[in-house]
């Protein structure tokens, strides 16, 4: 996603919160999650399938920190069902 891109107008599905782009550290731990499968989603089905030829490069992070939205070929997923629980 165009880091020039302002998010102002983008808000989470669920709640309406803000949303800002997830740090280095935090794509790298999606990645990490993807990879083992232990990526889940907020609600049922929980496991995350993915493609493994497809890494996770970017996610937008709810401005409470509960819930992220993936980011794929520079478009945010923003849909309800797509929403993912922030690892701990």
């Amino acid at each position: 996603m165009d880091p020039a891109l302002p998010l102002n107008w983008l808000c989470c599905p669920l709640s309406g919160q803000a949303l800002h782009r997830a740090d280095a550290a935090l794509v790298a731990r999606l990645e990490t999650d993807r990879a083992a499968g232990t990526l889940r989603f907020l609600t049922p089905p929980a496991v995350l399938q993915s493609d493994p030829a497809q890494p996770i490069t970017g996610a937008l992070v709810r401005e409470d920190g509960q819930a992220l939205y993936l980011v794929e070929a520079d478009v945010p997923l923003l849909l309800p069902d797509h929403a993912i629980a922030v690892p701990e």
